[in-house]
């Protein structure tokens, strides 16, 4: 194994290093959304979409839409600064210029939480897996938190 690890790092063997260009941001603001009434057609649609229309559309299950109502103009200039991340607690700083749809990569689990400026939204599944969350103009701090109902926390508050 030793001799393998010195061949494979040496200069016997030429080393390649791939970059995926195509990835999408950790943190971004989607300005509009698509609603599918099943798994299927919301997978297939994904299927024949290139990357860069994430970037701008999510795809969502029916009945999740109306929580994405805008009442602002559409974000079209948007910061995200990340300024806590942890294993149990994420934070953005954001400015916004409108409404949209602040898109996180992470595989969706219903035991994340979410505050904006400090009042408790609810976090959607957006692109079938990614975390979604509706933001107004006027939205500045984002804090995600994990809250699983077996957390210590949680079975301290239960009535024995």
């Amino acid at each position: 194994v030793l001799q393998k690890i010195k061949d494979r790092f040496s200069a016997l063997q030429d080393f390649y290093i791939y970059e995926n260009k195509k990835v999408l941001p950790r943190f971004f603001i989607a300005s509009g959304y698509r609603a599918f009434s099943n798994h299927t057609d919301l997978l297939n649609e994904m299927a024949k979409s290139d990357a860069s229309d994430f970037k701008k559309t999510v795809l969502i299950e029916k009945g999740d839409e109306m929580n994405f109502k805008f009442q602002n103009a559409i974000v079209s200039k948007y910061k995200i600064k990340l300024t806590e991340y942890r294993p149990h607690k994420i934070v953005l700083e954001m400015e916004l210029d409108g409404d949209g749809i602040l898109v996180i990569s992470n595989s969706y689990n219903p035991f994340w939480k979410v505050k904006i400026n400090e009042e408790t939204k609810q976090i959607f599944p957006v692109n079938h897996a990614f975390w979604g969350v509706p933001v107004s103009k006027g939205d500045k701090r984002v804090v995600f938190y994990y809250d699983p109902p077996h957390s210590y926390k949680n079975i301290l508050k239960t009535n024995f």
